[in-house]
């Protein structure tokens, strides 16, 4: 999961959105997630992570830690997002899965690149 953590308008109801949604999902002991924040940086707040117990509550700390900061580098959010899942698929290879990368983002792309072709 990618979050823009940017102090725009928007974002503040993405936080809410997360925080509500991501931990009351379905996942089950084998679901594995991670979550990277950007504005215009980009960091790990979580790293890929099995969602057994322990795992959800690793995920359920890291969340309620968001915080808005800085402006929008949506292309770095998403190429990170996408580097870490091509590793991901290194390490685990092609097992029968679902593998989804969610970017929540007010899709201002101020920082980084910002033409929404080469995006």
């Amino acid at each position: 999961v990618c979050v823009c953590v940017c102090n725009c308008l928007h974002c503040p109801s993405l936080y809410s959105f997360v925080l509500s949604s991501i931990p009351a999902a379905q996942l089950r002991e084998e679901d594995q997630l991670s979550f990277l924040v950007f504005d215009h940086e980009v960091s790990t707040i979580l790293p890929m992570t099995t969602m057994n117990i322990a795992g959800k509550e690793k995920a359920a700390k890291a969340i309620s830690k968001l915080r808005e900061r800085g402006q929008t580098n949506l292309s770095g959010g998403l190429l990170a997002g996408l580097q870490q899942f091509l590793m991901m698929k290194q390490v685990e290879g092609e097992k029968a899965k679902i593998e989804s990368i969610l970017l929540f983002t007010d899709g201002k792309a101020n920082r980084g690149i910002k033409d929404q072709n080469t995006i």
